[in-house]
């Protein structure tokens, strides 16, 4: 079934949207918290099977909103798709977490309650995530009850009807205490995590969502911990079909080879759990799957990338530097796509700079089937805060606080770009992507107004970005935003559209 709005029950007229699908509908997931795993499984499962949620990941901590810059590509990257968020409380620190519980850090929750209300896009909140974990959280369940209903409270408060709170465990077992509930107020889903082929035991997740008429999810699930004489494809039957007995209503698969992970050294003993590198792999995946009761994004919403290369993928810690090659990137070309680099040399020192080195001038060629329109992402990999390059004939400056570049590109049958450090030093790239836009989007036409900038509201646009020189400095959806002046500044705007991610950026000011 194709997601829309007839996916979902009629919203309640009480504060907040649970965005709860209709009886025996599962919405199809992937992630997790890598853009290149997400297109790798919409590839691989086709045009009108994309998935209908895609998982990535942010928080708070010691008092500041740690920004995901992957999220705010989301609605652009994957028109649509719903966002599953696993929201980050302070962990380790029961210092911390009572002053959430107090409403001390409520500023900084509010700043990410408003982002995810001007994304517009329907958000599964799964607050301080795996809640009964004593691995990392080591919550309490009075603290952690306090900061749940704070950011519930902040939410409601700014009006973000589009975003529906997730009480996520750590796993699905007999332990779950309900010590831990913050409340059916403030509860508009369960959520539960299995990396183990726990299957084919009890849910008692699913069992307290149901006893209180709340959807469940699964909120984290891979194939990771290999079980001797257990084989993908009747992990993958078991996983679909335990979600299917137990009401399960949302699934989020991760797509990840685990190894290459260098952020949780745990991880490294776990196994590949993508099944988009393997044709067997993914033909089971796709008959699991296979049903009436499975939501998708079909051919009505934009496949806006068309190539994404992260060399980091294949360079990590006990590989050589030269371990990445682009044999693994074609799980990320679309049909016709293809690229080529010169001057570009796979480059490898913890902990920054993991992916490519142009020591004078690198050249990228993309070829594309016919005339393209769109843009080129590029997000550098630098010790220093800020320092200036070359893009073909343009000087750009980039900020390492704003994140990726976004270079408005256009050509027929390829594009090309040349890369070179003003400074003369050696330029690092952590990857690069080319993504198509729907040239007949209307663009924003922003004027200055004192200290901002503002536009005409555009019809069906979900939110505005607004950029400074090539990076994207924030999102709204209002129709006007305030500046800070900087000499030699330019700003522009595009629109977000549900179903064709972003508009061109019309001309700077």
């Amino acid at each position: 079934m194709n997601l829309s709005k007839e996916v979902f029950e009629t919203a309640p007229t009480y504060r907040r949207n649970p965005w709860k699908p209709k009886k025996g509908l599962i919405l199809s997931g992937s992630g997790q918290n890598s853009i290149e795993s997400v297109l790798a499984a919409s590839l691989a499962l086709g045009d009108e099977r994309k998935p209908a949620l895609v998982a990535f990941y942010e928080g708070v901590s010691d008092g500041e909103y740690i920004k995901n810059w992957m999220i705010r590509e989301v609605p652009a990257l994957f028109p649509g798709a719903v966002l599953q968020i696993g929201f980050g409380l302070p962990n380790q620190s029961e210092e911390k977490m009572q002053a959430v519980a107090r409403g001390e850090w409520n500023d900084v929750l509010k700043e990410a309650a408003i982002f995810y209300r001007d994304l517009g896009l329907t958000i599964l909140l799964r607050i301080g995530f795996e809640f009964d974990s004593t691995i990392w959280n080591h919550y309490k369940p009075e603290t952690y009850i306090g900061a749940y209903r704070q950011f519930v409270n902040v939410i409601e408060a700014v009006g973000a009807k589009n975003v529906a709170t997730v009480w996520d465990a750590y796993s699905i077992g007999t332990d779950i205490t309900p010590d831990f509930y913050p409340g059916d107020d403030c509860v508009d889903w369960f959520g539960f995590n299995s990396l183990a082929p726990n299957f084919f035991r009890e849910n008692h997740m699913a069992q307290m969502a149901h006893a209180h008429d709340k959807p469940i999810m699964s909120g984290e699930a891979a194939y990771a911990l290999g079980v001797e004489d257990m084989s993908f494809h009747d992990w993958i039957h078991g996983y679909f079909d335990s979600f299917r007995r137990d009401g399960v209503q949302a699934a989020q698969y991760i797509n990840w080879e685990w190894e290459k992970s260098r952020r949780a050294k745990g991880w490294n003993h776990w196994v590949n759990s993508r099944f988009t590198e393997d044709a067997e792999r993914t033909k089971d995946y796709i008959e699991a799957m296979h049903g009436d009761d499975m939501v998708y994004r079909d051919a009505n919403y934009l496949q806006p990338v068309c190539v994404y290369v992260d060399p980091t993928m294949n360079c990590y810690e006990g590989k050589a530097p030269d371990a990445w090659s682009k044999d693994a990137d074609r799980y990320c070309l679309v049909d016709g796509f293809d690229y080529h680099l010169e001057g570009v040399i796979p480059k490898f020192e913890e902990p920054i700079r993991a992916g490519w080195e142009i020591q004078d001038v690198g050249k990228l060629h993309f070829d594309t089937p016919g005339d393209f329109y769109g843009e080129c992402i590029i997000w550098p990999s630098e010790n220093e805060e800020s320092f200036t390059f070359y893009v073909n004939d343009e000087e750009i400056f980039w900020n390492k606080r704003l994140g990726w570049l976004h270079i408005p590109v256009e050509g027929a049958g390829q594009v090309d770009l040349t890369l070179k450090r003003v400074d003369g030093k050696p330029l690092h790239i952590k990857g690069v992507a080319l993504v198509k836009k729907d040239g007949s989007l209307e663009d924003p036409k922003p004027i200055r107004i004192g200290k901002g900038i503002k536009w005409d509201a555009l019809p069906n646009a979900l939110h505005y970005r607004v950029y400074r020189g090539h990076q994207l400095i924030g999102v709204t959806a209002d129709t006007q935003y305030p500046l800070s002046e900087e000499t030699g500044s330019s700003y522009s705007v595009d629109a977000v559209y549900r179903y064709h991610g972003a508009s061109g950026r019309g001309l700077a000011i």
